[in-house]
């Protein structure tokens, strides 16, 4: 059984390890918005360059979001219960109402477990 301290020290060299697994993917990510954005609209009128950089843009966009879904499931767990760290919200407004949930990109404590991750 791993104690508190050993919990949050084992979550903050996974929270790291995860950082620096995702740092390539993310620059990827923003390059292939960049590019994609650069393209502009392509129409039916456009070259096949420009088709080419769009498509080059889309692919890179899906395999660097599919990459860091998977690094962060893989890496970015408690170490007390092994699950992914998630938190809650509330969308109130105009255009939005309804619960929302995401990965807790530094929490305090497990929300599954409760263990304490900081």
């Amino acid at each position: 059984m791993h104690s508190a301290i050993d919990n949050v020290q084992e979550f903050q060299r996974r929270r790291k390890q995860t950082w620096a697994a995702a740092k390539p993917w993310l620059l990827l990510l923003a390059v292939s918005v960049g590019v994609g954005l650069a393209v502009g609209n392509v129409t039916n009128q456009s070259s096949q360059k420009e088709w080419a950089f769009f498509l080059l843009a889309f692919i890179l966009f899906f395999a660097s979001v599919v990459r860091l879904v998977f690094i962060v499931r893989a890496l970015y767990r408690c170490p007390a219960c092994g699950e992914v760290p998630m938190s809650g919200w509330a969308n109130i407004g105009p255009h939005s109402f309804g619960a929302e949930r995401g990965v807790d990109l530094n929490p305090v404590q497990c929300s599954r477990c409760g263990a304490k991750l900081k």
